[in-house]
């Protein structure tokens, strides 16, 4: 269950302020929140894809089709940084980007879509080793399901975890 929550998580990009131990920590704390109800992390998922999906339909609307899910998720995760004269820079989300270019003051940004997929820094060797495992464990479920055997209270709530 463990590796399984560690793996799912996608965290926002990290602020110029952030250590590795406040990475870790943040983390933590989401893998915490997932062994506490995985529908905790579906909820913010889904407001994550909800958000992703209006700022795709917003710059689309603009005239923008090159604006995907990728850019929405990369802008709502930090990914964009304004830059001011007099301002120290900070983060900004699509739905403030959408504004500032309707108002004109700053340019659609020319990011495509492989340069926010290099950014991803997802271990994939992890994600290779938690697939192997939920594969294992399922065939297992299953298998005893097809025996009559008993499955015990701590394998249905990984199943339920495997399924959100």
């Amino acid at each position: 269950m463990f590796l399984c929550s560690w793996a799912i998580l996608c965290l926002n990009v990290p602020g110029p302020d952030d250590t590795r131990l406040g990475i870790f920590h943040r983390r933590l704390w989401l893998t915490a929140l997932a062994f506490l109800g995985p529908e905790f992390i579906f909820q913010i998922a889904l407001g994550q894809w909800i958000s992703a999906r209006r700022s795709v339909r917003d710059f689309h609307g603009l005239g923008y089709p090159q604006w995907t899910m990728s850019h929405a998720f990369f802008a709502d995760m930090g990914g964009f940084i304004l830059q001011t004269r007099d301002w120290t820079p900070f983060p900004i989300d699509a739905k403030q980007l959408h504004y500032l270019i309707i108002k004109g003051h700053v340019k659609f940004p020319t990011l495509n879509k492989r340069k926010i997929k290099d950014k991803n820094k997802v271990d994939q060797l992890l994600r290779l080793i938690t697939i192997i495992q939920i594969f294992w464990f399922v065939l297992n479920i299953l298998g005893r399901a097809v025996q009559h055997l008993a499955i015990t209270c701590l394998e249905l709530t990984t199943a339920a975890f495997i399924v959100c």
